[in-house]
């Protein structure tokens, strides 16, 4: 369930997009990684991240519905609260890192908030969305070998026609959202960041079996 929803055509019309490149941190090429992950998205398996965003396809009504930056992922997991698991994006300046599930039952992987939208199908169905940045396992610097906490950076990719490297972007749903979780940076190397499992763990699971990544 998205909060004060509106609309906003910045799928295809990216000269007026200032507020969307706000919501997106202002990230280097962030709102053609949006762009480019909603076409992989509507394309599905077919698509290749090789391929050019003027050949993906486009939204039906050419628009995407952006949030006001809540959304509530509901889950079906034990322990896991009935009114539904609150996510930020963009919203009283957050932007929730997420715990997603993974393509097995023991596989976690980690990734940042950075947009909360929908988009209405042809059948008339509004899936809710978010639009996330991954991150990846990182090596411990030398400081930190001690420190009992997965270690994880932001994910990176070389994408025809953008350099350098840029952020690993991807559209997830919701409901494969397993909660918001703590990562906290490293103090002495801005790349290296920490899931901390002890903090804001939403889903009374154990680390032991959720320290997979991406």
């Amino acid at each position: 369930m998205f909060a004060e929803r509106k609309t906003d055509r910045a799928y295809v019309e990216p000269a007026d997009t200032s507020a969307i490149q706000q919501k997106l941190l202002n990230l280097p090429h962030i709102l053609v990684l949006f762009q480019r992950s909603v076409g992989l998205h509507l394309a599905g398996p077919d698509a290749a991240l090789s391929d050019e965003i003027a050949d993906l396809p486009q939204t039906p009504d050419r628009t995407v519905r952006v949030s006001a930056g809540l959304g509530i992922a509901h889950q079906l997991h034990r322990g896991s609260s009935k009114e539904g698991v609150s996510l930020y994006a963009g919203k009283f300046g957050r932007n929730d890192y997420v715990r997603i599930r993974g393509e097995t039952a023991k596989e976690v992987w980690f990734a940042q908030l950075l947009l909360l939208f929908s988009y209405r199908t042809r059948q008339g169905h509004e899936p809710e969305l978010a639009f996330a940045r991954w991150l990846t396992p990182a090596r411990k610097p030398a400081h930190a070998k001690g420190i009992p906490l997965t270690a994880l950076k932001y994910a990176m990719v070389k994408l025809k026609g953008i350099r350098p490297q840029v952020f690993q972007t991807d559209i997830v749903s919701l409901s494969s959202i397993i909660g918001p979780c703590f990562i906290q940076p490293d103090p002495l190397d801005a790349k290296v960041f920490y899931y901390n499992y002890w903090i804001g763990n939403t889903a009374n699971d154990d680390p032991r079996h959720t320290q997979s990544v991406m």
